[in-house]
């Protein structure tokens, strides 16, 4: 993270940070660690707004992104599914959505974003099968 003052640490970690970004008008930053957890910063001070455990990581969270209208995220993992969340509230709720083909048994999103109306998720995918001639052939 990039406080203010370079040499003020936020926060520590005892896993390696994977992915992080910030909500589109820069008020929260959440990190996305290999402890499983998301962490969520409120910006004007750098403070801790919440820590959040990640479902069905696997190895790690590969990616996170706000919505635009930045009341929820959804991050992507080692797992076929991806994860919507909300930011605010006591409660978490997790929106779990399932991306496998049914032509692939490994299958993992590397990369997502919102549509600019957040109707849609928008990913780019990585499996083990890519198909390379016509499945008539």
């Amino acid at each position: 993270m990039m406080p203010r003052h370079p040499h003020q640490q936020i926060d520590f970690y005892r896993a390696r940070v994977f992915c992080g970004t910030y909500n589109r008008d820069g008020s929260m930053f959440i990190s996305a660690v290999q402890d499983n957890r998301l962490y969520l910063y409120e910006t004007s001070k750098f403070e801790k707004y919440k820590s959040i455990v990640g479902r069905d990581i696997g190895w790690s969270i590969l990616d996170v992104v706000f919505s635009q209208d930045q009341y929820w995220f959804a991050y992507s993992t080692w797992s076929p599914c991806i994860y919507v969340c909300n930011v605010y509230g006591e409660e978490e709720n997790h929106y779990s959505l399932d991306l496998r083909p049914d032509t692939l048994d490994r299958f993992c999103v590397f990369s997502l974003r919102f549509s600019s109306d957040d109707k849609e998720l928008i990913t780019a995918y990585v499996s083990t099968y890519i198909p390379t001639q016509p499945s008539d052939k």
